[in-house]
């Protein structure tokens, strides 16, 4: 059985080996991959302890993992990793509990992680190793000299994360206060500064400058990394947990274990990695290097069979499809032409030919108008013909420009082909997404792929942001905005309105984010176009109050297309005290989203005493930023009334229990939320609600999406 919890993160790292095996996946803040559970890959479960083979007796650990930050992204399997190295020293390498720190999540604060990293170094014995594992975040110094280990508190910012972050080099300083006999330092760490599309974590943040570690010099440590400096550390192939230190563990069990000598080195565990990442991995590359002595033991192996690298490359290929872009032609620079200097032509007054200088002064002007390269070229030449003197410099001028003219032309046959090229590729792509028979991780190789091909932005590529879904957060433009909202408590309902909103209870809700707008038309019509929903209703009702400008918002969709939509970007629907909570400007005791002002169509698309504002219909979305919530979610109140998950129940809690969203089979109606164009003031409060059934297509009905967080 594995230690309790409790007992083993009061128990604060001791032993003298610094045996540190820094194994920290620090993926970057741009989000880690994640894959669901039917597309895992068949990777052996590091939680089932591994055969003991002992020698932790004088050694300590200090294991943190981190895969909930509170302002940063998560880092998926980050928890799992951390437990299984937890496991692997109690059971395996036998460290008593009571010389183990476990951190995780909100535990592993900068002050934390130092506080436990100095216990350890005291705390370790003269013969024993000590180990220290960190599975997390990680980026360089805003300076480029140091690497950082991102607590679970730093904000997206360069002083946050210089300063919620314990260094590198700080962190090595302490262990080497230590008596310990040996040093193990394992850094599954990405310290380049960028993330895997090579747009910089933080703006202001420098890369990492290859320097000498201060353990380098110390013949007690060895330093591994998961990636050089210039490279990304990302996942395990087909799963949702950090790669390196999975596989770091995996070779201490003996998969790394190449000669069969019982001992696994540092020089075996960086070669059984490069092995299975080269064999596995196609989206990045990532080599770990060693600091220190390559021959340098780590730990006895436990003789454990990895897994077999050839079945893993047939389970990734299983689906037996396979998408490639096209050979591209390179598009050809153009060099810009610069402006004529007026002046290149000498004056002689002695003999001024006036009409030579105002056709001269004409060409000039031309030249810097906006006629075309070849327009302007047959000007410069006329001036050659009609003046001799200056034909030399007039003729250059025309070459100039008809040179610029055929690379302009070359560039733009290329751009032609590529945008062909782009256009065939996602017509086979956007039928390839939807197929529940391709694994998620290749769905991700190739939208990455595709997105390294033809370009990030919406002007190059312009169904980027539709694979924003399957790329890390950063990487394109995303089709929606999100906006995070930390969880709370708050009053939820309303004793004053109607009876389905009473009684007001006390609700919390977990962290979670919200898109800033309603869906749109066009947002909507994208997952349309690569079949991952169905059309909007037409006709009928949905003939009154619709408009299809790009920028609306998308009615007449059923709970049902509302959902398919939600899961196509990665999301759901909210819960209706998720919502709520969000209308209410983070749970405030307010009626509106505003304040307690009294609902108008000058913070809401409502009936005014006219339907939609005197439209008749809804408006773009965000086009009454006074009626924003104290966040900026705009449209919370009026617009279209937006789907949630929760069924509908007449009363709203019974008692004073509180509201869970928990469903009731035998109400079929869904609630709706938030009013729309055609509701008056007290339709479009806070606490309003109503039921629609599932099926129904109106006018008034559109819908958000949530993420957990």
């Amino acid at each position: 059985m594995s230690p309790h919890p409790a007992l083993v993160r009061v128990a604060r790292v001791g032993a003298r080996t610094i045996g540190v095996m820094l194994a920290m996946s620090l993926a970057f803040p741009g989000g880690t991959p994640t894959a669901s559970a039917s597309d895992q890959q068949p990777w052996p479960d590091l939680s089932r302890p591994a055969r003991s083979v002992g020698g932790g007796r004088e050694d300590a650990a200090l294991i943190i993992g981190i895969e909930r930050y509170t302002f940063v992204p998560p880092v998926a399997g980050a928890v799992d990793n951390a437990t299984a190295w937890l496991e692997w020293m109690t059971q395996t390498r036998g460290i008593p509990v009571d010389r183990i720190t476990f951190l995780t999540n909100t535990d592993a604060s900068v002050e934390e992680m130092k506080a436990s990293a100095e216990h350890a170094a005291a705390k370790v014995g003269s013969n024993g190793t000590l180990w220290f594992v960190f599975i997390g975040h990680g980026a360089p110094s805003p300076d480029g000299q140091d690497g950082l280990l991102i607590g679970m508190d730093a904000r997206q910012t360069v002083a946050s994360i210089q300063n919620r972050s314990l260094s590198r080099n700080e962190l090595f300083q302490i262990l080497q206060g230590s008596a310990a006999a040996r040093v193990r330092v394992v850094l599954d760490a990405c310290f380049s500064g960028l993330g895997p599309r090579g747009k910089p974590l933080v703006r202001g943040i420098q890369p990492l400058v290859v320097t000498s570690l201060s353990a380098a010099s110390d013949p007690r440590f060895v330093v591994m990394t998961a990636a050089k400096e210039d490279q990304y550390a990302g996942p395990l192939p087909g799963a949702a947990r950090p790669a390196f230190s999975y596989l770091a563990l995996g070779a201490l069990r003996g998969w790394g274990d190449e000669d069969g000598d019982g001992v696994v080195t540092a020089g075996e565990i960086r070669q059984y990695v490069l092995r299975v990442m080269g064999a596995l991995v196609r989206d990045r590359k990532q080599e770990p290097t060693v600091v220190g002595d390559d021959l340098a033991a780590v730990a006895v192996s436990s003789g454990e069979q990895g897994p077999d690298l050839a079945n893993l490359i047939k389970q990734k290929k299983r689906s037996g499809l396979d998408f490639e872009v096209s050979n591209l032609r390179s598009v050809p620079e153009v060099s810009a032409m610069t402006q004529f200097d007026a002046s290149a032509l000498s004056l002689d007054l002695g003999d001024v030919d006036v009409e030579a200088y105002e056709l001269y002064d004409r060409v000039v002007r031309l030249d810097r108008a906006g006629q075309t390269p070849l327009e302007k070229a047959k000007a410069w030449r006329e001036l050659a013909d009609r003046v001799p003197q200056w034909a030399e410099a007039a003729t250059r001028r025309a070459d100039e420009w008809e040179k610029y003219q055929a690379q302009m032309d070359a560039a733009e046959v290329a751009r032609k082909a590529r945008a062909e090229a782009r256009d065939r590729d996602w017509e086979k792509l956007r039928r390839l997404l939807p197929l529940e028979v391709v694994p998620e991780d290749d769905k991700r190789r190739w939208a990455e792929l595709f997105v390294n091909a033809y370009g990030r932005t919406m002007a190059e590529n312009p169904y980027g942001p539709v694979l924003a879904r399957y790329l890390p957060r950063g990487t394109v433009p995303s089709l929606v905005e999100f906006i995070a909202l930390p969880g709370g408590e708050f009053r939820m309902g309303s004793n004053l309105g109607a009876p389905d909103e009473r009684p007001v209870r006390r609700v919390r809700v977990q962290d979670f984010e919200i898109m800033l707008t309603e869906v749109t038309v066009f947002q909507y019509q994208q997952c349309v176009e690569v079949g991952g929903c169905t059309a909007p209703a037409t006709g009928g009702k949905c003939n009154w109050g619709r408009n299809d400008r790009r920028d609306h918002p998308v009615n007449c969709v059923s709970w049902d297309q509302a959902v398919a939509f939600a899961r196509w970007i990665g999301g759901r629907l909210p819960t209706e005290a998720e919502w709520e909570y969000a209308a209410r400007s983070q749970g405030q005791d307010v009626n509106y989203p505003w304040g307690n002002e009294t609902a108008t169509c000058q913070r809401a698309i409502m009936d005014d005493g006219d339907s939609g504002c005197g439209h008749g219909t809804t408006w773009a979305v965000c086009s009454k930023p006074a009626g924003n919530t104290g966040q900026g979610l705009c449209d919370m109140a009026g617009n279209v009334r937006e789907w949630t998950s929760d069924r509908y129940r007449v009363s709203a809690a019974p008692g004073d229990e509180p509201y869970t969203g928990e469903e009731d089979d035998r109400e079929p109606r869904r609630a709706g939320r938030g009013g729309s164009w055609a509701n008056g003031p007290k339709f479009v409060r806070a606490a309003g609600r109503g039921g629609l059934d599932p099926s129904e297509q109106s006018p008034h009905m559109g819908f958000r999406v949530v993420r957990s967080l």
